[in-house]
């Protein structure tokens, strides 16, 4: 869905599926370090990464470091890491019903996620967001999504 919203025009972090090292390290260049290091298949990982959901490496050294553990370049998604307290992560879950059209969308605010930084929501408060209401629908319509 992330590369349909990318084609979309949808803003989203930069996102790429290197192929080999050199476009690891193209996106390094390109784009700057820390970014993110995550696998395709996040629960074929959980042991290799210690319990960890994904990568940060700040510099080449550890970005080679975390290269080395994951093994295969293909086998990770490199994207672009969007600084900002976790109070800043809005989220808007969107109702679609099969025969088309968004029937609901709640939004809600980030308080407090677990494992920190990039987990999923311990703490979510649901918060009017009308702007986040607006684009969560949008997207959904753009992508033709059936579903919550």
């Amino acid at each position: 869905m992330l590369f349909r919203s990318q084609r979309l025009g949808i803003d989203v972090p930069v996102t790429v599926q290197p192929r080999d090292m050199a476009d690891v390290r193209a996106f390094a260049r390109e784009f700057g370090l820390p970014c993110i290091v995550k696998p395709r298949a996040g629960h074929a990982w959980r042991q290799r990464l210690r319990g960890q959901k994904l990568l940060v490496p700040a510099n080449d050294r550890e970005l080679e470091a975390a290269m080395d553990l994951v093994g295969d370049p293909s086998a990770v998604v490199l994207q672009e890491l969007v600084p900002g307290p976790e109070t800043q992560l809005v989220v808007g879950a969107v109702w679609a019903a099969d025969q088309g059209g968004v029937r609901h969308v709640l939004t809600a605010r980030k308080i407090r996620q677990f494992p920190r930084q990039f987990g999923s929501g311990s703490m979510v408060r649901t918060e009017s967001l009308p702007d986040v209401r607006a684009a969560s629908a949008q997207i959904v319509e753009q992508l033709d999504y059936r579903g919550l």
